[in-house]
């Protein structure tokens, strides 16, 4: 994630993992990503995570 962030892309990136952690979460963030989900998560928080980033209503 950091080549990818270094190279200037802006692409988002989401995490979705089985690690919830706080320090995870601080590393996953601090790597690049814009968000985070764990599993299990259902249907409506993936679509309220990744709304913001496709413009999903």
């Amino acid at each position: 994630m950091k080549a990818l962030r270094g190279s200037g892309n802006q692409t988002p990136i989401i995490m979705c993992t089985t690690e919830g952690s706080d320090a995870k979460v601080v590393e996953a963030t601090g790597s690049g990503a814009n968000g985070y989900i764990t599993k299990p998560f259902t249907p409506d928080q993936l679509k309220t995570k990744l709304g913001a980033f496709l413009q999903i209503k």
